[in-house]
């Protein structure tokens, strides 16, 4: 009797030390005298699709920060040439139109750097296996929001769309940031779905929506 139950016990420990072995290492938690990391939902989404660290989240906090800061700055900047413009074109002053459009062109640049110097510090603290996590994430909630209301995606349709979109981002992890191949990937991505997952009355239904936004643009 003994035998029989020094027997199950054995198998018991061992099948609870097989388990131990399989199982994954848990995320890094939040340290419990650090403060949480608040993420504006869009980045909470991606940095937990990414699996993050407690670290990393702050990194990623510390650099919204700072893009916020700058697009604020210039954004400041902009209010005035927006009302100086205005009344340069209702002056008909073309070389003040000029002036001020060239302005307005830098600081839309100077936006641009900031989103370039953003996404590169992202890039810099995931591990390579996160970029691709991130990247995926990114291309997928691009596509449900252009698509998942507007066709009516199927849940079948939407498990089609995850490994177009895994691929993608593999290739996106592949390129530098501010490379313009990126959006040559997104439109080949896009025309995947549209070709390969959508039905004929899913894309007929999307053209003749594009139809009437095009012409409710035209009336205003």
């Amino acid at each position: 009797m003994r035998s029989t139950r020094s027997i199950l016990m054995a198998v018991a420990v061992a099948i609870l030390v097989a388990h131990a072995a399989q199982a994954k290492d848990p995320p890094a938690s939040q340290p419990a005298s650090q403060p949480k990391v608040k993420l504006p939902a869009y980045y909470s989404g991606l940095a937990n699709k990414a699996e993050l660290s407690y670290e990393q989240r702050v990194k990623l906090a510390d650099a919204l920060a700072k893009r916020k800061t700058t697009r604020d700055a210039i954004a400041e900047k902009g209010k005035p040439l927006r009302e100086q413009l205005k009344a340069a074109r209702e002056a008909k002053d073309k070389a003040k139109v000029t002036e001020l459009n060239a302005q307005r062109k830098e600081l839309r640049e100077q936006g641009k750097q900031a989103d370039t110097a953003f996404a590169q510090t992202v890039r810099g603290l995931l591990k390579a296996d996160q970029i691709v996590q991130w990247e995926q994430a990114r291309l997928s909630m691009s596509v449900m929001r252009k698509y998942k209301k507007r066709a009516g995606l199927t849940d079948e349709q939407i498990e089609k769309i995850k490994p177009l979109c895994h691929d993608a981002a593999v290739k996106v992890s592949k390129l530098k940031v501010d490379d313009k191949g990126i959006k040559a990937v997104k439109q080949q991505l896009d025309a995947q779905v549209r070709e390969q997952v959508l039905t004929d009355t899913q894309r007929k239904l999307l053209a003749e929506q594009a139809a009437q936004r095009k012409k409710e643009r035209s009336k205003e």
